[in-house]
């Protein structure tokens, strides 16, 4: 370039030996070279797993940078375009429902060079579940009919608990049949978990 003041836009990191000469009008001249550090410019990432409706997103900075360091973590988890909502290499943020969400991350190094990155985060819904049977006389075989949905994905299992335990291992299987050997009031439940790992449970009792 020439002419008193110019730019250069440098391509990698590093140092690097300016020079630079003057010419007078009467052909004289006379040249200098300084040395111009370039410093490196992180690139900013960051991990957050799928989570189910109701949960907190863990989000876990992922960023790197050639050399010095990073030493600021700046999040943005509302989507204004302001980098206040959390700070530090790890952070959480709960979601108001279920849906694809935007989330960023600026990172600054020791040398004051800034990155950022967006991504999308996903918050999965919860099923709804209920059920329903028949009364019946001791002896005779209930009839138990889940019936359960989500918005987004499928139902995948249902569990059911029918001694008391509050285990939901004595079941499994949409509609089953069972025989009670105790007449009486009986607590049923039944637990439905998604293909996304979201679980939703409901109880009713059953009589005898």
């Amino acid at each position: 370039g020439s002419g008193n003041s110019v730019t250069n836009l440098f391509s990698n990191a590093g140092t690097y030996q300016v020079g630079l000469k003057i010419i007078t009008n009467y052909n004289d001249s006379d040249s200098t070279y300084q040395s111009v550090v370039i410093n490196p410019i992180a690139t900013a990432n960051f991990f957050a797993p799928e989570v189910c409706e109701g949960n907190a997103t863990s989000f876990t900075d992922n960023s790197s940078i050639a050399s010095g360091s990073i030493v600021t973590y700046e999040w943005d988890f509302d989507n204004d375009g302001f980098y206040d909502d959390a700070t530090g290499s790890t952070a959480s943020n709960e979601f108001p429902s279920y849906g694809t969400f935007p989330a960023g991350l600026r990172v600054t190094s020791d040398s004051g060079c800034v990155s950022i990155v967006s991504k999308n985060v996903t918050v999965n819904p919860n099923p709804t579940v209920d059920f329903t049977f028949t009364e019946v006389c001791i002896g005779d075989t209930a009839s138990l009919n889940g019936t359960a949905s989500v918005a987004t994905g499928t139902v995948d299992t249902y569990e059911w608990e029918l001694n008391g335990d509050n285990q939901f291992n004595d079941s499994t299987g949409q509609s089953i049949n069972h025989e009670f050997i105790n007449w009486g009031n009986h607590l049923v439940g039944l637990k439905v978990t998604t293909n996304k790992g979201c679980m939703a449970q409901v109880s009713h009792v059953v009589t005898v």
